[in-house]
């Protein structure tokens, strides 16, 4: 579990979460969009999460839209979850594949997966001899959870912890936008 203290920003107000967007691949309509939304909006800080833009393609983007982007690529997140603090929410990202072997085992959707590693304030709580005593032991709950990579979109809360899971942006163009004022 990757904990980074430092995206302590006050001014912006709420907070985009794009899974695989892809942005080496040809332009789209839905990049277009994707890209005029993101310049005309105010207040924002951007993730990006997994597959995102090669350098080249990554600072196309950043020139063209002004506001503080972070970028988690999908090999960090499939081996070892990523915790930050921002505005005083502790914000953990994680990746479908990370879950998804206690998700086949627990023949359970990915949020309700999610649910039961929180209840169990583990995210690798496989029984063996060390099982309780790994870097995946959940020691301070996050606010917010994000799941990139899903294979079912959803936002949902357990216990006031909000659980996201996105998509894949290539192939269902969506993403989540979240006010941290509220």
């Amino acid at each position: 579990l990757f904990f980074f203290e430092g995206h302590k920003i006050t001014s912006e107000k709420r907070i985009v979460f794009i899974y695989d967007a892809n942005l080496d691949i040809p332009k789209t309509k839905h990049y277009d969009n994707l890209v005029n939304w993101l310049k005309n909006e105010k207040d924002l800080i951007i993730f990006f999460l997994g597959e995102v833009a090669s350098d080249r393609n990554r600072q196309r983007v950043l020139s063209e839209i002004h506001h503080p982007m972070y970028f988690y690529p999908e090999d960090v997140l499939r081996n070892s979850p990523v915790q930050i603090n921002i505005e005083n929410l502790k914000f953990l990202f994680t990746s479908d594949t990370f879950v998804e072997e206690y998700r086949t085992l627990w023949g359970s959707n990915t949020a309700t997966t999610v649910i039961n590693l929180l209840k169990k304030r583990n995210l690798k709580p496989r029984l063996t001899h060390d099982s309780y005593n790994n870097h995946f032991l959940l020691k301070d709950i996050p606010d917010v959870i994000v799941v990139s990579g899903a294979v079912d979109l959803s936002t949902t809360t357990y216990k006031g912890i909000l659980i996201l899971t996105t998509g894949n942006f290539t192939s269902i163009p969506s993403c989540w936008l979240m006010d941290v004022q509220t």
